[in-house]
């Protein structure tokens, strides 16, 4: 059975192991980083003189990375509300379905998908003392055990050999956040300084500038005055040549729609003009005579045709660009 991809889990994963590629758990361990395990498949618990063998030939730390088969299988299905606290869930799950509530056992799980509002779990149970047993004979025959794991989905570790290094890490890289948030607040603060007393010269600067200018307007009020009125005059006329073109486009609009098409709203802004209205058939037939006018550029329908139950009509908005007129 295929289950949804639960995509928040997929992207949380991605920054996880990001986060974990950028600032590796060495990086905040005392000490030089050591080599990177070496990963090492136990078929078969207890693990045989094979598996023992290729162990020991590894001359790095190992992880002793169990196969599924090894394990018994539980799925386990729980509300998507509770992800948050899975592992508590599943855990009371199966102490109440284990025998003996699960006491001598341990298990791990790992997410397999959503369907709908659940989520489905895989659960991999084994005996404390299976994992007790291949620790003791992985050390016995010389192997430097780094962790035992089993699968290779993301799933803890059953057993570590540091068992307080992701605690460690995670003080670590507390300390770290602290301490570059104490260093941005100390450079906020010594900027926030600077920008004050750049702020002031600004001001002190800007008002020996406004008295400056003052005296220059004094000056030139006479010459100014006269390129003001000439000013005035060029805009009243190009206001007028706008709007009189405005006048002309829109009684074009009023010219090229047919009686069975009314315009609810219409606004102009530069070159660009949106109307929305109500046409009683089809609104092909609208954009069609708007493109036939000779200002009208880029005619197309802004969002889809709705039914109008209350009129009958079909309401539409259309935008296009007017031909002509400086961005």
């Amino acid at each position: 059975m295929s289950a949804k991809v639960d995509i928040g889990h997929l992207a949380t994963r991605t920054v996880r192991r990001l986060g974990e590629a950028l600032f590796p758990q060495a990086l905040f361990m005392s000490g030089l980083p050591g080599p990177a395990p070496v990963v090492v498949m136990v078929e078969a618990l207890p693990i045989d003189e094979v598996g023992l063998r290729r162990a020991s030939a590894a001359q790095r730390p190992v992880t002793a990375m169990l196969d599924p088969a090894t394990a018994l299988q539980r799925r386990i299905r729980l509300p998507c509300a509770a992800m948050a606290k899975a592992e508590a869930a599943i855990g009371l799950q199966l102490r109440q379905t284990l025998p003996g509530q699960g006491r001598g056992l341990i298990w791990r799980s790992e997410l397999l998908g959503r369907q709908g509002d659940q989520a489905e779990y895989a659960v991999h149970i084994l005996k404390e003392s299976q994992i007790d047993e291949l620790v003791a004979n992985m050390r016995g025959a010389g192997v430097a055990l780094h962790s035992v794991t089993i699968g290779k989905g993301r799933v803890q570790p059953l057993w570590q050999a540091s068992p307080n290094a992701g605690v460690t890490f995670k003080r670590w890289v507390t300390f770290a956040g602290l301490m570059v948030a104490s260093v941005s607040l100390a450079s906020v603060i010594l900027l926030e300084h600077q920008r004050a007393e750049v702020a002031d010269l600004v001001v002190a600067r800007a008002s020996r500038v406004a008295a400056l200018e003052e005296r220059l307007l004094t000056a030139k009020s006479k010459s100014e005055e006269g390129k003001l009125q000439q000013q005035s005059v060029l805009s009243d006329m190009g206001t007028f040549a706008a709007q009189s073109r405005r006048l002309s486009q829109l009684l074009d609009l009023t010219n090229v729609l047919p009686d069975t098409v009314w315009v609810s709203e219409l606004s102009i802004t530069g070159d660009r003009m949106v109307f929305s209205g109500f046409a009683e058939g089809d609104v092909a037939p609208v954009i069609a005579l708007l493109q036939q006018l000779p200002w009208a550029q880029s005619v197309q329908l802004n969002g889809p045709i709705s039914y109008d139950s209350y009129s009958g009509q079909n309401r539409f908005e259309v935008g296009l660009t007017v031909a002509g007129v400086a961005g």
